[in-house]
């Protein structure tokens, strides 16, 4: 996933996680990955799957522009 950047990804991913009031650990339940796993992909060390992204992008209810 050339050209894409996993500090913003993971920002991105961590204030849609807060502001649906969803903890790690249940977010983490509902990929299916663990909460360690979550919590490197929201810091930046660590680019989830494209797999996971598209959970994420239905859970949180995001369109593509």
């Amino acid at each position: 996933m050339e050209g894409m950047d996993p500090l913003r990804i993971g920002a991105t991913i961590k204030i849609k996680r807060i502001q649906k009031r969803i903890t790690q650990t249940n977010l983490a339940k509902k990929l299916e990955i663990s909460q360690t796993h979550l919590s490197n992909a929201e810091n930046g060390r660590v680019m989830l799957s494209l797999k996971i992204l598209l959970k994420l992008r239905d859970i949180f209810e995001c369109t593509v522009g």
